[in-house]
């Protein structure tokens, strides 16, 4: 049983390792690296403005106006056209939800949290009911119900919808959307089980983006991006780790920037990895970062890490793509 329950551990471990899941591996202490001391600044802050519309097409545009943006609380299926019609238009904000959600609705068919924490097949609700841990079968209760509705509300998606999610967060990425370029970067879009991701042009697209989209998040103001880079540079366990290049002086600015934004304590294993000059200045780097790119916010602790498309958003967590960029 014991082994049973540690191959379904290590297998919810792969998974949230490609869904921003790195939270896992904050203990983690690998070699260093030789520090680079790579400067960030001189990537762009603000993401490409798109060609503008001909007079053809703002005659259009005034002649069929778009639908109002649907609010985040409306159900997905009912504001699907809206989104749909306004991300075709090339709202960026709207492309983010229809993409996030489109792949809610894919990674769905793959994934099902609750039934991979059960021991021996067996439900985890009633597992955790037999054990008199009723908070944690509730839970699992709760979260099996949003799977069901989930997967109801999905079939009603056109068929010609239902593997473009991806296509729509890319879209929003590239448009500039910071949580979409979180979420591209972080490979969210990737199937979670890991099966066939690699397959195909798209994939190699993507390893060429990821990390500059992480760097892209940050500057537009997505204070997630920081902690993904933070872990991006401390490991190279998962996806989009593997992309960056270990690098203990990123790592500390990184971490260090993470505990101004979210109240976490400092882990010397980071700082210890850097002599006292360089632990100024990754300090000093932090610092500048907090106060340019955020104004000195503190944000809670639930916001530094995105809600994966195949999570339910618990107490506290924010879903991205929602009503405000």
């Amino acid at each position: 049983m014991k082994q049973r329950r540690a191959r379904r551990i290590l297998a919810v471990l792969a998974l949230l390792s490609l869904g921003g899941g790195a939270w896992l591996m904050l203990g983690i202490d690998r070699s260093p690296a030789s520090s680079r001391g790579t400067d960030t600044s001189g990537l762009p802050a603000q993401s490409p403005v798109p060609p503008a519309r001909s007079t053809a097409d703002a005659h259009e545009a005034r002649s069929n106006p778009l639908p109002p943006m649907p609010s985040a609380a409306t159900k997905f299926v009912t504001a699907l056209p809206a989104l749909h019609a306004r991300a075709d238009a090339g709202d960026r904000r709207a492309a983010c939800r229809l993409g996030y959600q489109l792949l809610r609705c894919q990674h769905a068919r793959f994934l099902n949290i609750a039934a991979i924490l059960g021991e021996d097949g067996k439900d985890a609700e009633e597992e955790y009911e037999a054990k008199g841990n009723l908070a944690a079968a509730n839970q699992m209760a709760e979260m099996k119900l949003w799977h069901l509705e989930l997967e109801r509300d999905c079939r009603l998606v056109p068929e010609a919808l239902r593997e473009r999610g991806a296509h729509y967060l890319r879209a929003a990425a590239r448009a500039g959307d910071a949580d979409a370029m979180l979420l591209y970067g972080q490979g969210q879009h990737l199937n979670p089980t890991g099966r066939g991701m690699a397959a195909g042009p798209d994939f190699d697209v993507w390893v060429r983006e990821a990390p500059d989209m992480l760097h892209r998040a940050l500057r537009a103001g997505n204070p997630a991006a920081a902690f993904s880079l933070y872990m991006a540079f401390a490991d190279n366990f998962g996806l989009p780790n593997a992309l960056v290049a270990d690098d203990p002086y990123q790592t500390a600015v990184y971490h260090l920037l993470s505990t101004r934004l979210f109240g976490m304590r400092e882990m010397p294993l980071w700082l210890g990895k850097l002599d006292p000059q360089a632990q100024e200045q990754a300090r000093a780097q932090a610092r500048q970062l907090h106060a340019e790119l955020f104004d000195g916010k503190r944000f809670d602790s639930m916001r530094a890490m995105a809600v994966p498309p195949y999570f339910h958003a618990r107490d506290g967590q924010v879903e991205p793509c929602g009503d405000q960029e």
